[in-house]
């Protein structure tokens, strides 16, 4: 989702471990963050953090930062392996059956 400049709260990314949580991150890791993003477990593009360039000025947002902070922390699926789904299935049916 990109910022919008009308509805959020523009920071200019100096001023970004002012409001990340904890100890704040070095300026390598927010450069990954806005431009190559991150691999998250169970997410299939890399997560970045929502930039935009005004007058030569890069900003985020802090709604931006806590859509990362979000999009880090997918909620998680059950994953069930093809075998398992099939004993589940084998038995509902035949609970099915015998009714």
């Amino acid at each position: 989702m990109a910022i919008d400049i009308d509805s959020e709260d523009l920071i200019p990314l100096s001023e970004f471990n002012d409001n990340w949580p904890g100890k704040g991150v070095s300026p390598q890791a927010l450069h990954r963050y806005t431009f190559k993003g991150i691999k998250v477990h169970g997410v299939d593009h890399p997560v970045k953090l929502d930039t935009i360039l005004l007058s030569r000025i890069r900003y985020t947002s802090l709604e931006a930062i806590k859509r990362f902070i979000a999009a880090q922390n997918p909620t998680q699926k059950a994953t069930v392996s093809k075998g398992q789904r099939d004993r589940e299935t084998a038995a509902a049916l035949h609970e099915l059956a015998h009714r």
